[in-house]
């Protein structure tokens, strides 16, 4: 797995750069368009006697800085539009429906359940996503499509990548073995969650889904 990690690290690495490349970043600062600092001015006290009490016209109420709080929110990872992503198969994945259209669907304690929200994307597969923010939670089910339960060839695992760090690797996924779950507890600021598919080494027939993968979140607002 350690081969895997290196290699998503270099292709995201990559992509940065040409981001960067492609946005023409000048990062370079001229100096001499800078402005010259400003000295505050120090006033002399006064000697002579108080000519009297004087009065002023009322400042009016002043305002302060907003007050920041933090809420927790839930967000599905299906709308948010990945960073990065790599399908081995195919070029592409797909959202909130299978190849062909239909809904999600994963044999969950031998009952085919639906999912609304999730991806379907070939093994291999990478999806990263930026985030920054503070995690709390990342819930997941996952397993092989209904287009390929059954078939000897499937053999897949899912992994969680969170900021360079395998936080979770699945058992072997197949025919015996369909579907898995996960509810971790992350409680960190986060700024990539990556999602990968291993094909294991052959890729036939590895029709894979994560279905409802869903990020429990605090978001920070004003009030």
């Amino acid at each position: 797995m350690t081969n895997l990690l290196k290699k998503i690290s270099i292709m995201l690495s990559i992509f940065s750069v040409l981001v960067l490349t492609s946005c023409n970043i000048d990062k370079s600062v001229n100096t001499d368009t800078l402005p010259e600092p400003t000295i505050p001015s120090i006033s002399t006290p006064s000697t002579s006697e108080p000519e009297g009490p004087t009065t002023s016209e009322p400042e009016g109420p002043t305002t302060s800085e907003p007050e920041i709080i933090y809420v927790e929110k839930e967000v599905c990872l299906s709308d948010i539009t990945p960073t990065y992503f790599e399908v081995g198969y195919g070029g592409s994945y797909f959202v909130d429906k299978d190849m062909d259209g239909n809904p999600l669907s994963l044999l969950v304690d031998g009952v085919e359940t639906q999912f609304e929200k999730g991806f379907f994307a070939h093994a291999y597969s990478v999806l990263a996503f930026d985030f920054y923010s503070e995690v709390l939670e990342f819930n997941t089910s996952f397993g092989i499509g209904l287009s390929a339960r059954g078939r000897k060839e499937t053999d897949i695992k899912f992994s969680v990548i969170i900021d360079d760090e395998i936080i979770y690797e699945s058992d072997t996924i197949n025919k015996d073995n369909p579907t898995g779950s996960i509810n971790l507890e992350i409680n960190r600021y986060v700024r990539r969650i990556i999602l990968v598919i291993d094909d294991l080494g052959s890729n036939g027939l590895d029709h894979a889904l994560w279905a409802a993968p869903m990020i429990k979140y605090m978001e920070a607002q004003k009030v």
